[in-house]
């Protein structure tokens, strides 16, 4: 860089060393631009001494740092067990929280499934043990909102009269046909 400087007038080249810490990332307090042309090769890179660069660069810090946090909680979206839950109102499906509440009397058919139908997901999530948002589903030609494991026994498929259609399901399959067998009652 020195011999370079030597070899070039003054008004050409201009050693910006100071601008470039560890020679890849500029912070050039005198640019007023977000963005500058890359040192080395083409290309541009952000100008971290611009507010919008700071803000760049303290997201990315913020984001490393929730990583671990973000790998638990996605370790506990995958693992924790859906539930079905019947309530005096509703029939409720909870995962880490409550997904879905359907009341009791806009359920007009319920269906008891011992397989699980091939569904593919529209938009949710689809863990190898958790299938929870919009799928369609093949088997009934329709989508339905699914919160369940596919791996277990058992499965509650229920159609509402506005159209919507669920299903569930949780590993204690004796408790899902008791809950299917009080609404078979009720419908």
């Amino acid at each position: 860089q020195q011999r370079l400087n030597l070899e070039q007038p003054s008004e050409i080249l201009m050693d910006e060393d100071d601008n470039w810490p560890y020679g890849i990332v500029c912070y050039n307090k005198n640019d007023k631009n977000l963005f500058v042309n890359s040192r080395v090769g083409f290309g541009v890179t952000v100008n971290f001494a611009h507010p919008v660069g700071k803000a760049l660069d303290i997201f990315a810090v913020v984001m490393m740092l929730l990583l671990p946090f973000i790998g638990l909680f996605t370790v506990k979206e995958e693992f924790t067990e859906p539930t079905v839950v019947l309530t005096e109102t509703a029939l409720e499906a909870h995962h880490t929280e409550l997904e879905y509440s359907v009341p009791l009397d806009e359920i007009y058919a319920v269906s008891y499934l011992t397989e699980m139908p091939e569904a593919s997901k529209t938009w949710g999530t689809n863990f190898p043990h958790l299938y929870k948002g919009k799928f369609s589903i093949k088997d009934i030609g329709q989508s339905g909102l699914l919160c369940l494991d596919p791996y277990d026994d058992a499965f509650l498929l229920i159609r509402t009269t506005d159209g919507t259609n669920y299903l569930f399901g949780m590993e204690d399959s004796a408790e899902l046909k008791s809950i299917y067998n009080t609404l078979k009652k009720l419908n």
